[in-house]
């Protein structure tokens, strides 16, 4: 079995990988402690969008989303939804934003609905914008976690990635949140008039 710097120089390579190596690969995003083999594999789905690595391997990253091991369920969202933009797992991102029990997975999982709003029905669209407004505007949630929220508010308004405010451990989100964006946010989704 291939280790995983043989299967990158193997991409690297050939610009693709044997079904041989894809199969290493699986059991590397599978089985590995660590998960780096899940960010191996979104970077060489990134690189070729259109290749047969998305549908070998969207399967097995998407299981990860219910793996047992929280750094892994952060590593998956961050891949399937944030990084790759799959809106067929938005609902589950959303459930994991709103349900997992640990704040490293909720943060992720909040901060990358953004990437994923635009694209799903108008239904899930809707839940996650009350979900994102509720939570940037309620204080049973911490300011670490609204500035996750915010990144995906942020992203769903389509606001260029250069111009968000920095990321910072002890966030000061008051002075973060731009009022006038947050207002549009609530028109273009229809939230936010019940309050």
């Amino acid at each position: 079995m291939k280790n995983l710097d043989d299967i990158w120089q193997e991409f690297i390579d050939q610009d693709a990988l044997s079904t041989q190596t894809i199969n290493d690969l699986i059991w590397h995003i599978e089985n590995d402690e660590r998960p780096g083999a899940i960010s191996m594999a979104t970077d060489m789905i990134v690189r070729n969008p259109t290749g047969i690595l998305l549908k070998k391997l969207i399967s097995h990253l998407a299981k990860q989303l219910d793996n047992e091991d929280d750094f892994k369920r952060e590593f998956a969202v961050n891949s399937v939804v944030g990084r790759l933009k799959l809106s067929e797992y938005a609902s589950k991102a959303l459930d994991m934003a709103k349900n997992d029990p640990y704040d490293n997975v909720r943060g992720l999982a909040s901060s990358h609905l953004g990437a994923v709003i635009n694209k799903v029905d108008p239904n899930l669209r809707k839940q996650i914008a009350a979900y994102l407004y509720d939570a940037i505007t309620n204080a049973i949630y911490d300011d670490w976690h609204k500035q996750c929220v915010y990144d995906a508010i942020l992203e769903a308004m389509e606001v260029p990635i250069d111009t968000w405010p920095a990321i910072k451990s002890n966030p000061d989100i008051s002075s973060m949140v731009d009022k006038n964006l947050l207002e549009k946010f609530k028109i273009k989704f229809n939230i936010g008039n019940e309050k």
